[in-house]
Order: structure tokens, then sequence, then C-alpha cells
């Protein structure tokens, strides 16, 4: 108990200390409040480390072969779902496998989803079948204790189902729950991940909208634009504040050409975003 206490205290500090280091490299006069980071700051310090599969079926881990045997020997136009148990290369924890074949991504095509859970971490992968063979999709593992959910719907507003695990930052002080986004082309491959903190994602207009990291009352919101398979920034809301701190009432908007508009309130589009309460202070 006094070691994870300890490694606790090490890790609170170690993620202030980084806070710190980065709001320094921020071009802000003042104007945004000191414990915010944005996602592009703090993602190198909280984001836990993502992998993919190998992309040949031959070099599975061992979860994957036995899982994709059993969906061979299923009649390839059945949906099914299955799982089993066995214990991992220990022998004391129980490893899970859950394997689904579904319409997952298209209504033309079924694909194999599998997730692996074991005592530290959830990995989940889809997989198409070709000629009797799995060719992996995408992939993702998350540290259990984080681990929120996995869904496929559509994040960019382009009609097709992209694949999201949502997850909760265990390490720092502030809300920081997490979207790792993996969109789907239209040839069927999907893009690298992207990583979204506190996001709310509005597909009809092609934007994400989003608190950032600090303390409630004392951070950012965001508005970025889907521009293709990459992002761009369109601005950052803040509330002004003099020296010492001290609000003004008044409310900062940064746009992507570095313009600072400054008005009496928040625009009415951020209001409904998850997390808009964090924002304001309201309540904390």
């Amino acid at each position: 108990m006094k070691k994870e206490k300890l490694l606790l205290l090490m890790g609170i500090f170690m993620l202030f200390f980084a806070c710190q280091e980065q709001r320094k490299e921020l071009k802000t006069n003042n104007l945004i409040g000191t414990d915010t980071l944005r996602l592009s700051e703090v993602s190198e310090k909280i984001l836990s480390e993502k992998e993919l599969i190998n992309k040949e079926e031959d070099n599975l881990p061992l979860f994957l072969k036995r899982a994709t045997e059993i969906a061979k020997n299923k009649d390839k136009n059945e949906k099914f779902f299955e799982e089993f148990e066995y214990y991992g290369a220990d022998t004391s924890s129980i490893v899970r496998v859950k394997i689904e074949r579904n319409f997952f991504f298209s209504k033309d095509e079924q694909h194999l989803k599998i997730i692996r859970e074991n005592g530290n971490e959830y990995q989940i992968n889809y997989f198409s079948s070709k000629r009797d063979k799995f060719i992996p999709l995408v992939s993702h593992k998350e540290w259990r204790m984080s681990y929120v959910n996995d869904t496929v719907q559509d994040i960019n507003g382009d009609g097709l189902k992209d694949f999201v695990v949502n997850w909760y930052g265990n390490n720092g002080c502030c809300l920081k729950a997490f979207s790792a986004v993996f969109l789907l082309k239209s040839n069927m491959e999907f893009t690298e991940e992207f990583q979204f903190i506190n996001p709310t994602f509005s597909p009809k207009e092609h934007l994400i909208r989003g608190i950032c990291y600090g303390h409630p009352g004392n951070t950012e919101m965001y508005k970025y634009a889907w521009k293709g398979y990459s992002i761009d920034t369109l601005e950052y809301i803040s509330y002004e504040k003099i020296e010492g701190g001290e609000k003004t009432g008044k409310v900062l908007i940064e746009q992507k050409n570095k313009n600072i508009k400054i008005q009496n309130t928040v625009p009415v589009e951020y209001h409904n975003i998850l997390g808009y309460d964090w924002f304001t202070g309201e309540g904390y």
C-alpha cells in the first residue's frame, strides 16, 4: 500500500511539472488560463502507448489464431457470437476472448470482431475475410483500468462507420475522457489513430468540439474540423483574465489565424457539449 501511494504521488508530481513546462511554451500573453493544456500538449504526458497488430495472419498471437479457427468452422455467411477462456502465460490469470461476426461496417460485407480481456488490458481486433483467410483491418489495445467502451459509428460525417474506443485517463487531476478514433476509408482501410480529449462529435457539421485538460473554470474549449483524413484547428475558447488570474467576465476566442476576439458570452454552439459545466466551473 505504501508503495502504491508513493507511485501515485510521484505520478501526480510528474504530471504537474509537465503541465507547468508545457504552459511556458504557449504564446498567450496571460489571456488563457494557466491550468490549461491542449490535446497536442497533454498527449505526450498521459496518453498510453498504442500498438497495431502484425498484418500477417501467420504471425497472429495464439488467442487470435484460436478465434479465427473457430470462425473458419462456421458458415462464411453466418452471423455468430462465441466466447472462450484460457489461462494466460503465467497460468494464474484467466484470459477471456469474445468472437463476433456481423455487419459492423457495411451492409454488404460481414467482419469479424475479436476482443481479448485479461487482468491488464483489452485488445480489440477487426478482420475481413477473403478466400478463407482473415485479413486484419484495425486494432487497439487499452489498459483495463482506463477502458470505457468501444463502438462503431460515423464520426467525421462521410457516411462510413468508424471505429472508436472511449477511455478515461487514470493519471492527473482533471476531466480526461478520451476517444481513440480510426476513420474508415472508402477502400475499407482505416486511418492511423486520432486522439481527442473530452470530445463532442458533430458528424453533420464535420466538427469536433471539446474541453481541454485543466481545472474547472480555468480551462479552454476547442473546435476542430475534419479536412479529409486530417484535423484543422479552428479556435479555442477561454475566459479573459487580468493580472493575478482574476476573470473579467468576458470570453476570448483565439482563432486559427491567431486573431483574438473578445465578447461578453460564450458562443451558443458550445453550450451543449459534454463537460461544458467543467469549463464554466459551475457546480465545482
